[in-house]
């Protein structure tokens, strides 16, 4: 795949606000993923592919309602890849909070770390 194609199949990844206040977010990105080819290792998407397995079963909703510690939801709210709706509709189901950061896409630990990490309990935290 060229580097422009590349680029803009994984420009949806990002808000449409960092890939305009932050084109350098986009490129970097890039780069580290033209750095370790366009693949995935096949143990990530092994390991995605038996999460998407786990997820597909009725059963799994109550096991993550069940779930004794404490649960939030966290949204992009220019998500494009898992859009709002999506978001609302799993903190909904899973019985949790919904927490949305603005001005933020899909890679939410590149565009917005401080605002995720306010989000979570210190390390060490407990329920």
């Amino acid at each position: 795949m060229a580097r422009a194609d590349l680029a803009a199949a994984l420009a949806a990844n990002f808000s449409r606000t960092a890939r305009a206040a932050r084109p350098e977010l986009l490129a970097d990105y890039v780069a580290y993923r033209v750095r370790g080819g366009n693949e995935q290792p096949r143990w990530a998407f092994q390991a995605q592919l038996a999460a998407l397995r786990a997820f597909a079963g009725a059963q799994t909703l109550g096991a993550l309602r069940a779930l004794p510690s404490p649960k939030l939801v966290v949204a992009g709210a220019e998500d494009e890849l898992f859009p709002l709706p999506h978001a609302r509709l799993v903190a909904q189901l899973c019985g949790a909070p919904l927490a949305v950061l603005p001005a933020t896409g899909h890679l939410m630990t590149l565009e917005n770390p401080a605002g995720l990490a306010a989000l979570l309990p210190p390390t060490g935290a407990g329920p």
